[in-house]
């Protein structure tokens, strides 16, 4: 393994890409969802040791879940315990590295155990093999390798098998199941990012070889500690203790809903992350999706030019898309765009739903559609403020009044301004016709003057948190469309408004409908934030906004904190 790196202040350098750069420690100190599996496969190793059978093992998950992480750590624990350090020798195939048959298999084999135990493998032996042919050379490595491992086990990580193995071919493929048949002298790791054809396939040699682990996503409390613990590490004590704090929770949700609990974008984030105000925390999104743009849309190389216009299509438009509209948009042929919707399906890049006869498509990882969004001129991520200002919503409707300490330093403009949802089922309530709906939005418009863009975020959520009162009310359905007209037409010209509206107006079909088929076309996020706007005693995600174990202390009521002036909402939300 490589020396640690170190930052220019002295620190250990926390490595996105390249863990095996961080001190050991360090790793083991920010792992939060891998400890029981790193446990389970050095006790499965151990356990297989004695006997001198072979366990071969594949974890796979997106990029950035921790796979590499993981590898890193069971290298330094199998050559750390006393259990394993002299029984056992690792060969590490890394992801950079290109191989393209058996030969070189067991060349790069043998040049990993030469780099790391210099002193069992000699170079100038293998320098003066390599005069012979690949047959020869692969035989003689073969026997040399089974020598050395007779009374040993080699371990061999192997980074992107899914790469190795279109490498190898069909024909590579059996003769490395047969050599490992034929001489178990070595137990394989393996990662890769999705399942694929060659171990899936009842008709491919190795169908049912390996124990398949899937390493799950950070939960939203892994995010918090996670988070934490990069803080800690880089010596942000205060603010490591703030990221674990009630008050930090709708900062924590909302990287963890554009993240999918994506480990590296945790720790790009807390590295990023000065402080905890809203426009630091945006900050800090902002620049973890610019830092992780690269390694997002690197799998996109890989595909063909229609696939790639299929994935940047459905990254750039707000909802899912039907494969009809796909291929009128790419004018193509709709025969041609399912073949292809079909193969990137079933690669892991999109997921689908259903409505009736037809199926909509979307991107499955949001990191992917944010960095698509991020390259493409013209359109900006509006999802991340809006996503936070949520977030700090929901927190503040768990019964404010139990909450004076949350409510003094998220929801100063609720305190000045009264609440936005209100405002609005007021209106819907008061007003039948168009015209008087949209003097009614436009007076609340100008009682929130100045209209800084933070003032008009919350409002834009406060729109949507009316809906539920819509629903209550059993307007009939022209005064319900009424009431999304007058919204679209007041609202269009602010961009805060953007998703808030779009919501809206999906969220009226839903409550006409009696059912959220409506919904189907949203992607995967904005339907989660609907649903939690049609049914705010649910929070969407199975984890209650506030865990009860952190409710803060409740001070006594003449302790309750009084409203900051306006010019100190603006200061804090701006």
């Amino acid at each position: 393994m490589n020396t640690p790196a170190h930052t220019q202040t002295g620190q250990h350098l926390i490595s996105r890409y390249a863990p095996h750069q961080t001190p050991p420690l360090v790793l083991n100190s920010i792992s939060t969802n891998t400890h029981r599996l790193l446990t389970n496969l050095q006790e499965q190793i151990t356990a297989n040791l004695p006997s001198g059978s072979t366990h071969h093992i594949l974890l796979h998950g997106p990029q950035g879940c921790g796979k590499s992480h993981t590898l890193t750590l069971l290298w330094h624990n199998l050559h750390c315990s006393p259990q394993t350090a002299d029984k056992l020798q690792i060969a590490w195939l890394h992801e950079q590295q290109n191989i393209s048959s058996l030969p070189q298999l067991l060349l790069a084999v043998y040049q990993s155990l030469g780099l790391h135990y210099p002193h069992d493998y000699s170079q100038d032996w293998l320098n003066q093999l390599l005069e012979q042919s690949p047959s020869d050379v692969a035989a003689i490595l073969t026997r040399r390798l089974a020598a050395r491992f007779t009374n040993r086990r080699l371990v061999l990580f192997i980074e992107n098998l899914d790469r190795l193995f279109t490498g190898l071919g069909s024909h590579g493929q059996k003769q490395l199941r047969a050599l490992l048949q034929e001489q178990p002298f070595a137990c394989l790791i393996s990662t890769t990012r999705q399942l694929f054809h060659s171990v899936t396939d009842r008709n491919q040699p190795f169908f049912g070889f390996f124990q398949t682990i899937e390493i799950p996503p950070l939960s939203l409390q892994d995010t918090r500690r996670l988070t934490s613990a990069v803080a800690r590490t880089s010596h942000k004590p205060a603010l490591a203790d703030t990221i674990m704090s009630p008050n930090f929770l709708s900062a924590a949700s909302t990287l963890h809903q554009l993240t999918n609990g994506n480990p590296r974008a945790c720790i790009t984030f807390a590295t990023q992350l000065t402080d905890t105000t809203p426009n630091q925390v945006i900050a800090a999104i902002c620049s973890t999706i610019d830092d992780l743009t690269p390694a997002c849309l690197q799998p996109l190389r890989e595909l063909s030019p229609l696939q790639r216009q299929i994935v940047q299509l459905l990254c750039e438009h707000h909802s899912a898309i039907n494969p009809k509209e796909i291929a009128r948009r790419l004018l193509t042929e709709q025969g041609s765009i399912g073949k292809q919707i079909r193969l990137l399906a079933e690669s892991g890049l999109l997921i689908s739903r259903q409505r009736g006869r037809e199926t909509w498509y979307e991107i499955k990882d949001t990191l992917l559609r944010l960095a698509c969004q991020h390259c493409t001129p013209g359109q900006t991520p509006a999802i991340v403020p809006f996503l936070l200002h949520w977030n700090q919503a929901r927190l503040l409707r768990q019964t404010p009044a139990q909450f004076p300490v949350l409510l003094a330093e998220n929801a100063p403009p609720y305190n000045t301004q009264g609440d936005p949802a209100e405002k609005f089922a007021a209106i819907f309530l008061l007003h039948e016709q168009l015209d008087t709906l949209q003097n009614g939005i436009r007076q609340m418009l100008d009682m929130h003057q100045p209209l800084t863009s933070a003032r008009l975020m919350l409002l834009a959520v406060g729109l949507l948190r009316a809906l539920p009162k819509l629903a209550q009310c059993r307007f009939a359905p022209d005064r319900l469309h009424d009431c999304a007209a007058a919204v679209m037409l007041q609202t269009s010209q602010f961009p805060q408004f953007q998703i808030a509206s779009r919501l809206f107006q999906t969220g009226i079909r839903c409550i006409i409908s009696g059912n959220d088929s409506q919904s189907v076309t949203l992607v995967q996020l904005e339907r989660t934030i609907l649903q939690q706007a049609l049914n705010p005693a649910t929070t969407g995600d199975g984890e209650p906004v506030i865990p009860p174990s952190e409710f803060p202390a409740v001070p006594p009521a003449s302790a309750a904190p009084l409203a900051p002036a306006p010019d100190a909402v603006d200061a804090h939300f701006d």
